[in-house]
């Protein structure tokens, strides 16, 4: 339980930080433009401005995400005491959950995130399916009937009564023969979902591929976190390339996009040739590339700027482009800033400083 509930509090925080350190990171990682003759270049002073209406809906999209529904819900469960009941002694019908999550926390934490091969490798979601109440007077969940899926019914911090319920719908395995008759088992298919007061505040819906050598071949995560969606794929299966996308959107809005696709020197994929592809938040994008790489450790003393190629967009005028700056008395220290027409310099850094600041308070 405890691993369900810290996977999707990860995901939960990983909303919170995706308007900051995609912004930072992803912004350098960002479609060639097309015919710079067709551009429209906006003054520096209406640059300026643009970026200003940027600052304040970043601060107004952070605020509206910090204090979404589906994040109080989750902190709500979280400050539960599911832990403590994880340990409590066996319910009335001889059925305690312990031993189901510390198979489910090896399934979730050590091979979805490490890859690492236990003793008891495969999770076997059948044969722990079934419905489970908390019972307040003794403190503990029991087991009451049968179910296709695991359903956890418990109390937020706010209610005596089990209001919240935790599906797990569907944990689906790949098997992998290794070392004579050893088996590995990697999840491929993970769904859940939890509502409170009938209302669904979170989904989560994780599909996942291996090749023949137990590496991810394709990951593809829909989060739902009410009223946020969160999409993230990421497609490893071309031999030289991979490729990664994502967007946070609401019903109503498309709020952020994101598609890079690194380009390798040869099927090793450890060398980077070039990586491309675009960034938007709401109607700034970032769009360009990045090259060159073996050229610069052949030359460290190559201008990190004949590297990339990364333009800055409020819609289809452009506002300028992204150059690196060196610190003065700090070598080999880049920082990037957004170059606009008449060559001033505005620091992409304190453009996301706000975001950066609540980054860390949220990590």
């Amino acid at each position: 339980m405890q691993i369900v509930l810290s996977l999707i509090q990860d995901r939960a925080i990983a909303m919170k930080k995706t308007l900051s350190s995609l912004l930072i990171t992803l912004a350098l990682l960002s479609t060639s433009c097309g015919n710079d003759e067709e551009i429209t270049i906006l003054s520096p002073e209406e640059a300026r401005a643009s970026l200003e209406r940027m600052e304040s809906d970043l601060a107004s999209d952070f605020s509206s995400i910090s204090t979404s529904p589906g994040l109080i819900a989750i902190s709500q469960i979280l400050n539960f005491d599911i832990e403590g009941l994880l340990n409590q002694r066996s319910g009335s019908q001889g059925t305690s959950l312990k031993s189901h999550m510390e198979q489910l926390r090896n399934a979730l934490s050590d091979r979805l995130a490490n890859g690492r091969i236990s003793e008891e490798s495969c999770f076997g979601f059948e044969e722990r399916v079934g419905i489970y109440e908390y019972e307040l007077e003794n403190d503990e969940f029991i087991r009451v009937s049968d179910s296709d899926f695991i359903i956890l019914n418990f109390p937020t911090t706010d209610s005596s009564g089990n209001n919240a319920s935790l599906s797990i719908l569907r944990f689906n395995e790949t098997s992998f023969q290794i070392f004579g008759d050893d088996e590995i088992c990697l999840p491929s298919e993970i769904e859940i979902d939890l509502s409170i007061d009938g209302t669904t505040q979170l989904e989560l819906d994780i599909r996942v591929s291996y090749n023949s050598q137990f590496f991810l071949n394709t990951f593809d995560m829909d989060l739902f976190l009410n009223p946020y969606s969160f999409q993230l794929s990421i497609n490893n299966s071309s031999s030289q390339s991979v490729r990664l996308a994502s967007s946070l959107s609401t019903e109503n809005e498309s709020i952020l996009s994101t598609e890079i696709t690194t380009n390798f020197t040869d099927h090793s994929k450890v060398e980077a040739a070039s990586i491309d592809g675009f960034f938007q938040y709401r109607n700034i994008r970032f769009l360009g590339n990045l090259s060159g790489f073996s050229e610069f450790e052949e030359n460290p003393n190559l201008d990190p700027n004949s590297l990339i190629d990364i333009q800055v967009f409020d819609g289809n005028l452009k506002m300028g482009d992204v150059v690196l700056v060196a610190e003065e008395d700090e070598d080999d220290e880049y920082y990037p800033f957004i170059q606009l027409s008449d060559g001033s310099l505005v620091s992409i850094e304190a453009l996301f400083e706000m975001l950066l600041e609540g980054s860390e308070f949220f990590g």
